[in-house]
């Protein structure tokens, strides 16, 4: 799910404490942040550039996501949501997060400097 920029009054409730099984979840946004926090007591805010990886599997997996949008209310961003193969659906619920600063940047071979944040071993294996 692709979304943005939305505006601070639509969702200016977040999403409490909810209950989440059997998927696998991708974020990231590109404005605005996100206030995370799990029943695994990982919590955090995920801001502008940083990504999240959260698998919700064997356990009753709860958390919640309150978003605070940029300095003019808005929210820009992704969701991926994976259900999870029959076998990995009773696998422990992890959690991970990347800070912009800490994922590694690629400069395109062209010279084009848009920033494309790939993995370095997809540059490698030469596939663009």
């Amino acid at each position: 799910m692709i979304f943005g920029p939305i505006i601070r009054r639509i969702f200016c409730r977040g999403f409490p404490w909810l209950p989440t099984g059997a998927l696998k979840q991708s974020r990231m946004y590109w404005e605005g942040s996100v206030e995370h926090g799990d029943s695994m007591k990982n919590k955090g805010v995920i801001s502008p550039g940083d990504v999240q990886w959260m698998t919700a599997a064997a356990a009753v997996f709860i958390h919640q996501e309150m978003p605070k949008g940029d300095k003019k209310g808005r929210m820009g961003g992704f969701q991926l949501w994976a259900n999870l193969p029959a076998k990995q659906k009773m696998m422990d619920p992890r959690y991970r997060d990347m800070k912009k600063n800490t994922i590694p940047e690629v400069k395109r071979k062209d010279g084009n400097d848009d920033q494309d944040n790939l993995r370095e071993s997809r540059w490698r294996r030469g596939s663009s």
